[in-house]
């Protein structure tokens, strides 16, 4: 769990999924839980078909950290292709980021008579008509690893 005077998030230890985010300000819970979908999963549609599969996590590991400016949690998972989460929560911001990382060497062979497969991360919120600013950066884990 880490929480600072804007939000609380709440992280399951067991497989590393965010399981709650409480707006502390309007005292409600941001995360869907009656979505079919769990918060920041990370899932596949294999070409053609319309059934998503949820990625395995793995064996998980948590670490939090604190201090006067921001706060974060560092999810690590070993043996799937999900590897890392950070969640990071400030001090004086209203602001929640998260940054996951995928190992695509760890990502399922795809033959080229398959065509593709589509991976995607779930955000179920439970808002209805609340605006919310996403921003959203991919790179190479290669690169970020490299340096």
């Amino acid at each position: 769990m880490i929480e600072n005077d804007f939000y609380k998030v709440i992280v399951n230890n067991s497989d590393g999924r965010i399981i709650s985010i409480f707006d502390k300000k309007e005292e409600r819970e941001l995360v869907n839980t009656e979505s079919s979908f769990r918060f920041n999963d990370l899932i596949k549609v294999p070409h053609a078909e319309t059934t998503p599969h949820t990625i395995s996590t793995g064996k998980v590991h948590l670490e939090s950290y604190v201090g006067p400016v921001s706060g974060k949690i560092i999810i690590t998972r070993e043996n799937t292709p999900f590897v890392e989460t950070q969640i990071f929560l400030y001090s004086s911001l209203k602001r929640i980021d998260i940054v996951n990382i995928v190992n695509y060497d760890k990502l399922d062979f795809v033959p080229y008579d398959k065509h593709s497969e589509w991976y995607y991360f779930t955000f179920p919120f439970n808002i209805s008509t609340q605006n919310i600013d996403c921003l959203l950066y991919t790179s190479d884990a290669a690169d970020e690893l490299d340096g």
